[in-house]
């Protein structure tokens, strides 16, 4: 994942929940959109809850009364042996969060302390990986100050329109365009960078608007298309013919 080469190692918890592509044998007869009409009128507040990734992990999220994540577990449909179990613990003051990870079917455990700034973002992990933001609350860079090894966001009306990564001082670039629809679950860029989606909020604000193409060198990818719930929230995004990526969420 992303993430993972440019060093950081600690993000190794975080990038097992990445959602790549899973496969179904059911197209969706109804078709996807990449624009749908405006759900202005939708007043439900949805959080995500459920995301399926890679080879079929379940990716489950829980929240506290504030609404920060307080855990992530990861299933495969064989069973728990396999969890990756993540919790989030915050300190009285709201100025830091410790990760705990464990990953049971490696028997791997690892902790990270993580420092929040006054809007609860994450501006360093260990003192090894920092985070800057710009004015609006967007994540604009992530460097590893031990390898050097860095990423640089570009932001446009709200939505990120490049990326740069550069790592053993080799940049690659990304770009991407937008659909019109709106992102209200935050799931862009979450899954471009290998967050679980459920945790993305505590690295800036994510973009307005749901991706619509990606470009890495100048390579373009399939156009997405996006399955929507009454709500306006995303409930499955297709990345071509059989690879779909599902999300369930609790409305209130």
């Amino acid at each position: 994942m992303l993430l993972k080469l440019l060093g950081f190692s600690s993000f190794l918890c975080l990038c097992l929940f990445s959602t790549t592509s899973c496969h179904s044998d059911d197209p969706n007869p109804n078709g996807g959109t990449t624009d749908v009409s405006d759900y202005g009128q939708a007043n439900k507040k949805c959080r995500l809850t459920m995301e399926i990734g890679n080879e079929g992990f379940v990716n489950r999220y829980k929240y506290d009364s504030s609404g920060r994540i307080v855990s992530e577990i990861q299933l495969s449909r064989s069973g728990s042996d396999t969890a990756t179990i993540i919790t989030y613990t915050y300190s009285a003051d709201r100025k830091q969060v410790i990760y705990n990870c464990d990953i049971k079917w490696i028997g791997s455990k690892s902790v990270v302390t993580a420092s929040l700034d006054e809007a609860g973002r994450v501006t360093d992990e260990d003192k090894l990986r920092y985070f800057n933001y710009d004015t609006f609350g967007h994540l604009v860079e992530i460097k590893n100050i031990d390898t050097g090894n860095r990423i640089a966001f570009n932001w446009q009306d709200d939505d990120m329109i490049s990326y740069s990564q550069t790592y053993n001082s080799f940049t690659t670039t990304s770009n991407f365009t937008y659909t019109k629809t709106a992102d209200k679950a935050g799931l862009c860029p979450a899954k471009e960078f290998g967050f679980a989606s459920g945790s993305f909020l505590m690295y800036g604000k994510p973009n307005k608007h749901l991706m619509k193409n990606k470009f890495v060198n100048y390579n373009g990818y399939p156009e997405m298309k996006y399955f929507f719930n009454s709500d306006g929230y995303v409930t499955k995004i297709q990345t071509d013919k059989y690879s779909f990526y599902p999300f369930e969420y609790d409305c209130r």
